[in-house]
């Protein structure tokens, strides 16, 4: 993970000229520390020095992005099927239901086998 992320702040500076500020940073690592094991890691991007999106593909039409920034909502847009998913919910300590409920659409049951809400 620490390689992704590194790799995708050298991008955002060297590419894109741009430099993630403290905040969605912190917001990112907090994020990623509740995420459950059985979750793949994600792409990481940084869209602004404002905003960091972490991308799941699976394939088509089977995809999930959640996105990171300066204040204490992240959010969300998904791709399951033929249905189109978008928001943004608070971020408190747990992984916000709303986006559980992304993760076990996106990835079968067999794979995430105890809930994902602590």
């Amino acid at each position: 993970m620490l390689e992704r992320i590194g790799y995708a702040l050298q991008k955002g500076r060297e590419v894109e000229r741009t430099l993630v500020g403290i905040e969605p940073f912190g917001q990112m690592i907090d994020l990623l520390a509740i995420l459950p094991p059985e979750i793949p890691l994600p792409e990481i991007v940084v869209e602004s020095e404002n905003q960091i999106g972490l991308d799941w593909d699976e394939g088509s039409r089977r995809v999930l992005t959640l996105t990171v920034d300066d204040t204490q909502y992240v959010g969300f847009a998904a791709l399951i099927g033929h249905e189109p998913l978008y928001g943004r919910v608070p971020l408190a300590g747990q992984i916000p239901e709303t986006v559980a409920y992304l993760f076990r659409r996106l990835y079968p049951s067999s794979i995430l086998s105890e809930p994902i809400l602590r």
